[in-house]
């Protein structure tokens, strides 16, 4: 009779590594990737913390395109949304360009660990 071996290995950077230590390896890295998502939305929960990310989105959008931009409040939505309340951006003749009350958009997180922005999507209000 085969005697068939229970502790299957894997061969990584000349270690051997059993499958159920591996597969404590990818549970602890998905659940530390879903608890610090969970912790910075939690934290843009709070109305100091969204005028705050208003304030630096406002500060940097303001100093990119040269003109006046304002918003009120910043949060981080589920699945990479980004919603900005009371946007208003003036051209530099100080008339209005934009106002609206929400904005919405879905933004590429691979891009942005990059330095770049790509939206994906943006919804009016």
């Amino acid at each position: 009779m085969l005697r068939t071996q229970k502790n299957t290995t894997f061969a990584l950077t000349n270690r051997n590594i059993t499958i159920k230590t591996l597969r404590h390896i990818i549970r602890l890295t998905v659940y530390l990737f879903l608890g610090l998502y969970l912790g910075l939305w939690l934290f843009t929960i709070s109305p100091a913390c969204q005028r705050w990310l208003a304030g630096k989105a406002s500060d940097v959008l303001s100093k990119e395109l040269g003109t006046h931009v304002e918003i009120g409040n910043a949060r981080l939505g589920l699945f990479n949304r980004v919603v900005l309340d009371d946007i208003l951006l003036l051209d530099q003749q100080a008339d209005t360009i934009l106002a609206a009350t929400r904005a919405s958009t879905k933004i590429n997180l691979m891009e942005l660990t990059q330095g770049r922005i790509r939206i994906g999507s943006v919804q009016l209000f």
